[in-house]
């Protein structure tokens, strides 16, 4: 063995090194790690709009009931899981199950909602769940609602409640 020949002497320093060396500060293996697999952002958004029933009937829904549904359904994505247009039109593209899908359209009405100006920007927040209910778009009246969960309990940023539930 290396250590029968006991008259060499250890390098100190390099001994003094290695011993220094963290994890955080070590090359990395040269066996690949698994790794570990994040949500992405649409992924992510997915997966919440799936808790609210409403937004998921509207995307999901091989029928449009209401012409507004949809547009419900960007407001949402947009103003209150703060995506943008590219990552709204891929979870769209990606997840609806609608029969009348046409990916030329569907982005047209999503850019209406990130151009200044537009018909769609004329009101810059999401769809208060009051309106939901009128609309017959929550099938529990929002007993278990995705704005409460959130802590907002369904009003938008800077909204003033005047006697309204």
């Amino acid at each position: 063995m290396w250590m029968e020949d006991s008259g060499k002497e250890i390098n100190q320093e390099l001994l003094r090194r290695v011993l220094e060396t963290r994890p955080d500060t070590a090359e990395k293996p040269l066996i690949p790690q698994p790794e570990t697999k994040e949500l992405s952002a649409i992924e992510s958004a997915y997966e919440r709009l799936k808790q609210c029933p409403a937004y998921y009937m509207i995307l999901k829904e091989p029928n449009a009931r209401q012409w507004q549904d949809r547009e419900f359904l960007v407001k949402y994505l947009k103003y209150f899981l703060g995506l943008g247009f590219d990552e709204t039109r891929e979870l769209i593209t990606r997840y609806n199950g609608w029969l009348d899908f046409n990916p030329e359209i569907t982005e047209k009405r999503i850019r209406a909602h990130f151009t200044e100006g537009s018909y769609a920007t004329k009101v810059k927040t999401y769809v208060r769940k009051n309106t939901l209910i009128k609309f017959g778009l929550c099938p529990d009246n929002c007993k278990a609602c995705i704005y409460d969960r959130e802590g907002d309990n369904g009003r938008q940023p800077g909204y003033k409640n005047q006697g309204q539930p």
